[in-house]
């Protein structure tokens, strides 16, 4: 099976990315951080495992066919602010990046995966996409909502092939989309509490290799189909995982 991860120079992606080589899985890493990809490949390839990496906007003519494990890790969070003070084209960019790209990835793989009798479709969400409504995060929230009915409803139709689906909180993670939330709350007072969150997490924030842990035990069949079209936790040991459908 070939592994292929967007996202993969961001901190979660290429964590997971590192997770999948470790446990056998060629990777084929995507993003658009060329250095950030080459020395995610190096370091892969130094450990024994095997990484091509793609510009992003290559994909579509770069993905594998056959038993393949897609994890669409790619996000972004995009602006801080009212509905009222968002323009269209952030909601663009947010649910374009969050949600768009992922349904594109699944429609190129999930042929090749149908026809081999195996695959996994893991969409990176967000326990944003499930908590209650809150203030000043409604395009975020939005995308990975609509990411947790998109898998829900892919996992539905793959149910009984060989393939399924799974989303993935990957924790409170420093990384990229931290950095950018930290950025927008500094000395904003009505986002004070996003600034607490950033202050917390990059205190005690979540281990990334955690969400590369709980992908490769998706390999496991009898597990992967058992949480088919689930919500899941880091190691699956700090909540509950749930049913999306």
């Amino acid at each position: 099976m070939t592994a292929v991860v967007t996202g993969a120079s961001g901190t979660i992606g290429g964590a997971i990315a590192v997770a999948l080589a470790a446990a056998g899985c060629p990777v084929v890493a995507l993003g658009r951080d060329d250095e950030r990809l080459a020395a995610l490949a190096a370091g892969i390839t130094a450990a024994g495992g095997a990484c091509t990496t793609v510009a992003a906007e290559l994909a579509g003519r770069a993905l594998p066919v056959g038993r393949v494990v897609l994890v669409n890790a790619a996000g972004v969070h995009g602006p801080l602010a009212p509905v009222a003070e968002v323009a269209v084209e952030e909601w663009d960019r947010v649910i374009g990046v969050n949600l768009l790209a992922a349904v594109a990835r699944t429609r190129a793989v999930l042929p090749g995966m149908l026809a081999s009798g195996w695959g996994r479709i893991v969409n990176v969400s967000s326990a944003a996409g499930v908590a209650p409504a809150g203030r000043f995060n409604a395009p975020y929230a939005t995308s990975k909502a609509a990411l947790n009915r998109f898998t829900a409803h892919v996992a539905a139709e793959v149910a009984g092939t060989g393939v399924t689906a799974h989303a993935l909180h990957p924790g409170d993670v420093v990384s990229r989309m931290h950095g950018d939330i930290a950025r927008q709350a500094a000395a904003v007072p009505r986002l004070a509490g996003y600034a607490t969150w950033a202050r917390q997490t990059s205190a005690h924030g979540d281990d990334p290799r955690a969400a590369g842990r709980a992908v490769v035990r998706l390999l496991d069949d009898a597990y992967a189909h058992r949480v088919n079209g689930w919500f899941l936790w880091p190691d699956g040991d700090r909540r509950t995982p749930f049913p999306l459908g």
